[in-house]
């Protein structure tokens, strides 16, 4: 999937998540707190997608609209402190994400490139055991060819 795609899916998941949290009703409560939690998944695919710098990225570009939503209304001092702690996983886990994403790449990097290797180790090694059959063959026919030509200077 091209960078652009991979950006708007993020760009749509935020906007949606967060027009429903600024258009619904503040008295359903639980939809508030799991449209909070919808928040990580384009915060996840920001980290993998695009790295630890995207995973913090998508989660700061989600804590500016989101900050003034979370802190608006709560009149419990508790609830203020989770959504405070919420912002900070949000950083947290894109963060996360997305070493835990480069890591993954460029072992699999690293991976692939020892496959290649091995790949052209082996072609090599068949290589030369087919030469060295060659030479063996030929020098099988040297030999005979030498008997040959003995028996002959004896006949003669």
């Amino acid at each position: 999937m091209k960078t652009g795609h991979k950006t708007a899916i993020i760009g749509v998941l935020v906007i949606i998540i967060t027009a429903l949290h600024y258009t619904l009703s503040p008295q359903i409560g639980p939809v508030h707190e799991i449209l909070g939690r919808a928040y990580y998944i384009p915060i996840v695919l920001g980290g993998l997608w695009f790295g630890w710098k995207g995973g913090l990225l998508t989660a700061l570009i989600i804590s500016i609209p989101y900050a003034p939503h979370a802190f608006h209304g709560w009149h419990s001092p508790y609830s203020v402190y989770f959504r405070a702690l919420e912002l900070i996983m949000y950083h947290v886990i894109g963060a996360v994400v997305g070493v835990l994403s480069e890591r993954t790449q460029r072992a699999l990097k690293i991976e692939k490139q020892s496959r290649e290797e091995k790949a052209a180790a082996y072609e090599k090694l068949r290589q030369k055991t087919e030469e060295l059959f060659a030479m063996e063959e030929h020098l099988h026919r040297s030999e005979r060819l030498a008997a040959l030509g003995k028996l002959s200077a004896g006949a003669a």
